[in-house]
């Protein structure tokens, strides 16, 4: 009955974290849901025309769908910074699709992908949700490989690159990274960096922000992740931090630290 409680808590919205873009899926048909916390903190942004600094909540749920070289993701996502109140931030979808998997004998996995996302009126306003426009697209490789041991993974490491526009302004870039180690079964470790790059020629103004289409932002971003594999209905517990280390024409110098629940079930 708990089991089915949660399911049913995380699955109603059937929406909802930050789009996962890691290469390798989960069981065929089985559902991932996710419920995901995120504070971001910072005291300036660098730019022109005013000053800045917020202490920002999002809340994201998610379901999460593979399907033999397929996988879907639903999404949405509330959030309360210092601008708006809280509200409705956006929706996201996500299609993917794998064309290599190492775990079945190809040098590596590679998987290509789409994200698109409805973004709210507020939140394209504001300065501490990342967005170019109402309309956003952005198509995305992921590549990674995996070393496993008997049935097993112990170490992985993946990267993402994806571009995306949206109906205002320029185009941006995106590029991650990671690596992973699993101990036991029971616990991994993540080591991560992230980064944006805008590709507006503007730059930012505080007090005449109108979203980040026209600006010639850019960032990164270094953290850490601790997940732990529970053997109460399979959930995973997550939490992580990072901090923004490089920014031009964007928030500086960012904390962040996020919760995160995964319950996956069959259906």
């Amino acid at each position: 009955m708990f089991c089915r409680a949660i399911s049913i808590l995380l699955a109603l919205p059937v929406l909802a974290s930050a789009t996962e873009l890691i290469p390798w899926y989960g069981n065929d048909l089985e559902i991932e849901t996710r419920a995901t916390y995120l504070f971001q903190s910072y005291r300036s942004v660098d730019g022109s025309c005013g000053k800045r600094s917020s202490n920002d909540h999002f809340l994201t749920l998610s379901a999460l769908v593979p399907y033999d070289c397929w996988c879907a993701e639903l999404e949405a996502t509330w959030a309360d910074t210092c601008k708006p109140s809280f509200g409705w931030d956006n929706f996201r979808l996500t299609g993917r699709y794998r064309i290599l998997d190492d775990i079945i004998g190809d040098c590596v996995t590679l998987v290509t992908g789409v994200t698109l996302t409805k973004a709210f009126r507020p939140a394209r306003r504001d300065i501490s949700s990342f967005h170019h426009g109402g309309i956003e697209v952005e198509g995305h490789v992921t590549v990674g490989q995996e070393v496993s041991c008997e049935q097993f993974w112990t170490s992985r490491w993946w990267g993402v690159l994806g571009l995306g526009v949206g109906d205002v302004g320029s185009a941006w870039i995106r590029g991650d990274a990671a690596w992973e180690t699993n101990i036991c079964e029971r616990h991994i470790i993540r080591l991560f960096g992230k980064t944006l790059w805008g590709l507006g020629g503007r730059k930012l103004c505080v007090r005449k922000f109108h979203g980040y289409g026209s600006i010639h932002h850019q960032s990164i971003d270094l953290g850490l992740r601790y997940s732990y594999w529970t053997d109460l209905c399979d959930i995973t517990l997550a939490v992580e931090y990072s901090r923004r280390v490089y920014a031009k024409n964007f928030p500086r110098r960012a904390d962040h630290i996020m919760l995160r629940l995964l319950y996956p079930f069959g259906l």
